[in-house]
């Protein structure tokens, strides 16, 4: 229970910081994509060292790669309805150059902070990795979007708002990252990929 309480903790302080980077820097919006590109894979490479295995390097760079495009294609239909828009953006743009990387290290921060939880409460049947799944995907982006929001980096259009979050921005970011996790299940299924997180039989961690 302290590991899962320590893991949450800086998770929650990693999005925190990540959050205050955007915030203090969203009017300069190069310099925060090439922070990003920085940032983003190294924590993809400190991830994989922590148990290293042939196909886990792969999950990470597909997942990320997959939640930038879905997340992308999702901030293309909300900013072209106005149900969000991003401020100070460099000339009469209206899609931060950041965007893509930020989706992308959702996935990293998120399968990082499953595979603790994972770890440390001892979860192999596939009911509770969703169940947990379910949780962490709508609480932990939610927190990072609120640190943002109330930085001024966006704000949202639709009503019911959590702290600047609206409840359905919430549903939506939970229902992506949980078709991504069922979609990264099944591909792990049909090719008989052991991964921590995305098995449904135990796997033996090789690493800590």
């Amino acid at each position: 229970m302290i590991k899962t309480l320590h893991s949450t903790l800086r998770a929650f302080f990693s999005m925190l910081l990540l959050g205050v980077l955007i915030g203090l820097l969203h009017d300069r919006d190069t310099m925060v994509a090439l922070l990003l590109l920085a940032l983003v894979p190294f924590v993809a490479w400190r991830t994989y060292k922590r148990d290293p295995h042939p196909t886990k390097l792969t999950i990470l760079i597909a997942g990320a790669l997959t939640t930038s495009l879905l997340g992308c294609m999702g901030e293309a239909w909300g900013i072209s309805h106005g149900y969000w828009v991003y401020h100070d953006l460099p000339g009469d743009r209206l899609f931060p150059l950041w965007l893509p990387l930020a989706w992308g290290g959702a996935f990293i921060a998120l399968y990082r902070f499953e595979y603790a939880c994972i770890q440390s409460l001892n979860i192999n049947t596939l009911p509770k990795k969703l169940l947990l799944a379910g949780i962490i995907s709508a609480t932990l982006p939610t927190w990072g979007e609120i640190v943002a929001i109330h930085l001024d980096v966006w704000h949202y259009t639709w009503s019911y708002q959590f702290f600047g979050v609206p409840l359905l921005a919430i549903m939506l970011l939970m229902l992506c990252h949980l078709g991504i996790y069922a979609l990264f299940f099944l591909v792990c299924s049909r090719f008989d990929v052991r991964d921590r997180v995305f098995s449904m039989e135990p796997v033996v961690v090789t690493r800590k």
